[in-house]
């Protein structure tokens, strides 16, 4: 409460305005019986007393300053929400830095605010969050926690204990919204196809979003291999494994992968499953032989199925 609504009236310069409210006030609390409240009118007097001087009062001038409990989080707050540093390992390597300045009951203050900012700030980076927690040594306090704020934060360790799906930091340069929607995609696709049935990858796959996908070579293998073997034609992917098999040819998991793509683009693969079945006998290339053969030349079709029976060829 300031000092003005403690004395009743608007913030004046008048002096005398202020003493007659003092006087109007001091009746309702007398000294004995209401110490504090007295103590309280006191101090607010004093202080509109000396903002009609011009004098800034103690009490605001100590109020006006942030506490360090209060700067640290609020500088983990800003890391979070600047776009250019939310994704970067060194700016989070700083702000850790930063908390080994504070002491000990400061740093036990803000821990819960940490640990609850960290919880409901949407996608981050695995590598940036686990070097708040291990500067905090949350995995080592769990068992100090109630269950209910244990129970999320063991979910939250575990989670970021998983690789990022590439560089996060190549996002730095995207706008906040470009970058959380670029990485809950991403993510949506790697559970998708750790966790569901490759139909729902498919489909989330096949959505029409405009979105811009990450600068990190790295990350378009993974991503091909994953749509590849989802039963997603995707022209990147064919080009990739097409260059892939022209380095290595003999590599029979690249064939695959290509045989695939092709089949997805509708071009002939026939070569390709001929040579799977005769080099490794995969069930999969027999079932396209056999379909190819169903189509293209039925009357071999009794022929090519006594011959993917026989165990040697």
């Amino acid at each position: 409460m300031s000092c003005w609504e403690h004395l009743g009236i608007e913030p004046t310069d008048d002096q005398n305005a202020i003493r007659t409210a003092y006087r109007t006030r001091l009746p309702e609390v007398h000294p004995e019986r209401d110490p504090e409240g007295f103590q309280a009118l006191r101090g607010a007097y004093e202080d509109a007393l000396r903002h009609a001087r011009g004098e800034a009062s103690e009490a605001s001038e100590a109020a006006a300053l942030p506490s360090a409990s209060e700067q640290a989080v609020q500088q983990f707050v800003e890391l979070m929400q600047d776009a250019g540093r939310r994704f970067r390992p060194e700016a989070w390597q700083d702000y850790c830095r930063a908390l080994d300045q504070l002491p000990l009951d400061v740093l036990e203050s803000i821990d819960g605010s940490l640990r609850h900012l960290l919880l409901s700030n949407g996608p981050l980076s695995h590598r940036c969050a686990q070097l708040l927690t291990e500067r905090m040594a949350w995995a080592n306090r769990l068992m100090q926690l109630p269950f209910e704020e244990a129970e999320p934060l063991d979910q939250l360790l575990q989670r970021i204990a998983e690789p990022d799906p590439f560089d996060l930091a190549t996002l730095s340069d995207w706008p906040s919204v470009a970058q959380v929607e670029n990485l809950w995609y991403v993510r949506t696709l790697e559970h998708l196809f750790q966790n569901r049935p490759l139909q729902e990858f498919r489909g989330w796959s096949s959505l029409h979003l405009c979105l811009p996908m990450p600068a990190d070579p790295a990350y378009y293998p993974h991503l091909y291999r994953q749509c590849t073997l989802a039963g997603v034609a995707l022209s990147g992917a064919l080009e990739h494994y097409q260059a892939r098999h022209a380095e290595q040819p003999d590599d029979l998991d690249i064939l695959y992968l290509l045989a695939l793509q092709k089949q997805h683009h509708d071009q002939d693969a026939l070569d390709l499953w001929t040579r799977l079945w005769l080099e490794r006998e995969m069930p999969e290339a027999a079932a396209w032989l056999l379909a190819w053969s169903a189509y293209h030349a039925p009357e071999h079709l009794p022929l090519l199925i006594m011959a993917c029976d026989r165990s040697q060829q």
